[in-house]
């Protein structure tokens, strides 16, 4: 597996990212995309991390959030160190809670906005539903 620079993070991650947008099924288009349940999904986040994958997408809307708790369980379950996985997850304005709403809206320049200290001062139901309760950070931030 080839890894590149993650911005100016200090992180590597892999070229290949696995997207769990097929992770947990559920009702109205998300029935339609995908419904892998837990025990398929342990197997191909096992593979992934496998084969070198350390870049896994989730997003609080995927299935209702249940995506996130099917992609965080895996890891737990096959103890991952924390520090070798990268899970990026999207904060959804229609999802999220109102600070996180209200954060998104003000924007990335504003006191408190949609940039790191502001969205990291208003965690969103995802990191609640995540097992590992922990965002990648680089050491030292």
């Amino acid at each position: 597996m080839r890894y590149r620079p993650f911005g100016r993070t200090g992180l590597f991650v892999s070229e290949l990212c696995l997207g769990t947008m097929t992770f947990g099924g559920g009702e109205g288009i998300w029935q339609q995309i995908g419904a892998l349940q837990q025990s398929d999904a342990e197997r191909l986040v096992g593979t992934a991390i496998d084969g070198g994958i350390n870049f896994i997408d989730t997003a609080d809307v995927y299935a209702g959030g249940r995506s996130e708790q099917i992609t965080g369980q895996p890891l737990k379950n096959l103890k991952v160190p924390r520090d070798s996985v990268i899970v990026a997850t999207k904060v959804s304005a229609t999802s999220a809670p109102a600070r996180t709403r209200a954060a998104l809206r003000a924007g990335p320049r504003r006191v408190g906005g949609a940039g790191r200290a502001g969205l990291a001062a208003a965690p969103t139901a995802g990191h609640q539903r995540d097992h590992r309760r922990q965002a990648a950070r680089p050491a030292g931030r």
